[in-house]
């Protein structure tokens, strides 16, 4: 396979913390969530609190299954009553890709996937990152 997928949903804010996040969405946070003051790898601080609601689906997944996952997991409409205000929601689409047998990365969205966003109301993020993959 020369793609994979993680997906996630995320709610970012300069001002609430993780758990005060956590608290108003009514879920806890994923893994890779973070308060704004948390160390990163580099010793930096974050900008920014971010509380993410990652797709429990498999990496190998189409982007559409992983979308519908997050909905099955957070209901656009009742995540939308709980968003607090001034808090940015974000649908993150992170693409794995083989450097070993493609040089760039095409997305393409089918209208099923781009409604999910909106459903949102959702910027879409999409970053690609560089890697080996291998088959399992």
């Amino acid at each position: 396979m020369n793609h994979r997928y993680m997906v996630s949903l995320e709610v970012c804010s300069d001002s609430l913390t993780l758990a005060d996040l956590s608290l108003k969405l009514g879920r806890p946070p994923g893994k890779t969530s973070h308060d704004k003051d948390q160390a990163r790898y580099n010793n930096e601080r974050f900008g920014t609190t971010i509380w993410q609601l990652e797709s429990n689906l498999s990496e190998d997944t189409p982007i559409e299954k992983h979308l519908e996952n997050l909905t099955v997991h957070f209901q656009p409409k009742e995540f939308l009553q709980r968003l607090p205000e001034g808090c940015a929601a974000y649908l993150n689409i992170g693409v794995l890709y083989d450097t070993r047998k493609i040089l760039a990365v095409g997305l393409v969205l089918p209208p099923e996937a781009v409604e999910i966003v909106n459903a949102y109301r959702a910027y879409l993020e999409i970053t690609c990152y560089p890697t080996e993959l291998t088959d399992e």
